[in-house]
């Protein structure tokens, strides 16, 4: 039996897997946005140790039980518990564990702890000139190689992984990560719906379920007037119309998410998007994606997301 834990920006998830079956999760409300904010990685730290101790209790085991215990996402960053410098790109799973750091923190677990680097984009940063190609990730790694075995995708392909942060992921023709490009849209949402006068024309959580024709009359304003205007215009549906809270939502979501599909560069009918993330935005990506490019769309199921970075844990350091 061996624990895998998955921290971002806000949350983190800690698995307890048996073979290849998940018996138990648990999620954390803190992240490495808690070490930025603080500048210290204590309420990480407490909040870790004290996932572990309620996973195990609550399922009748004690450390001794765990044989292994696997950590990814930005607890490897200087945010997290043990900084690990990134791989440079391309990156297969071979590399990933050839390069994973195995620590012990006794005041977290009494197990080592192997955490697993991110990858980071293979150019050189110089005065802003290749800004454009500079670009890093930890824990969409693991993610990726789990859905990758989950859903049996075949190189080569672009991933989607949206969350706090937006990845996009160029996958090579044997599997490997060859670069990624992130976008802040998820925390653009909570940002902007939460901390700006937004706040009061917008539900929580956000979107119930997608209304398309809000949808992508939120993505064509905002790509004619820009985010900016767009969003203000949130605020005007409320006063003026009679659209929903949902419908707002989604036209606010369409008006944000603009720019990452911008983002993503030029998609041919030949390029395959494999979508993963968490509902509503994965809903959201696959529905702009669909409708405003010719792509081949593969959207993973809440199974297979769920599951993603305990496999790529196992892909990583346990199945052939």
């Amino acid at each position: 039996m061996f624990l895998t834990i998955d921290t971002g920006t806000t949350n983190t998830r800690i698995y307890l897997v048996d073979g290849e079956t998940v018996k138990d999760s648990i999620k954390i409300n803190a992240g490495a946005g808690d070490t930025a904010k603080t500048g210290s990685n204590q309420i990480l730290k407490e909040s870790i140790q004290n996932g572990i101790c309620r996973l195990l209790s609550d399922n009748t085991l004690k450390e001794q039980d765990i044989c292994a215990v696997f950590a990814s996402g930005m607890i490897t960053s200087e945010l997290g518990l043990c900084e690990v410098p990134h791989v440079t790109a391309p990156a297969t799973p071979l590399c990933l564990k050839e390069h994973a750091k195995t620590v012990l923190l006794s005041d977290v677990v009494s197990i080592p702890i192997t955490f697993i680097p991110g990858v980071k984009n293979n150019t050189d940063f110089k005065n802003l000139v290749n800004l454009n190609e500079m670009d890093m990730m930890r824990g969409e790694e693991t993610e990726l190689f789990g859905l990758m075995k989950l859903l049996k995708v075949k190189p080569p392909f672009t991933a989607v992984l949206p969350g706090s942060h937006t990845k996009f992921v160029a996958v090579g023709n044997e599997g490997q990560i060859l670069s990624c490009r992130t976008t802040l849209g998820g925390e653009l949402l909570a940002a902007l719906s939460e901390h700006t006068i937004l706040n009061n024309s917008l539900p929580k959580p956000l979107i119930s379920n997608i209304v398309p024709e809000c949808l992508n009359a939120g993505f064509e304003y905002s790509r004619a007037h820009g985010l900016s205007d767009a969003a203000f215009r949130v605020r005007l549906i409320h006063n003026f119309t009679n659209l929903t809270e949902n419908e707002r939502a989604n036209f606010f979501a369409g008006a944000v998410l603009a720019s990452d599909i911008q983002a993503l560069g030029e998609i041919t009918p030949e390029t395959k998007v494999l979508v993963g993330g968490s509902d509503p935005l994965r809903g959201v990506f696959i529905h702009l994606l669909k409708t405003y490019t010719r792509c081949e769309v593969i959207a993973a199921s809440d199974e297979a997301v769920k599951l993603s970075t305990v496999y790529g844990v196992l892909e990583l350091f346990y199945l052939e």
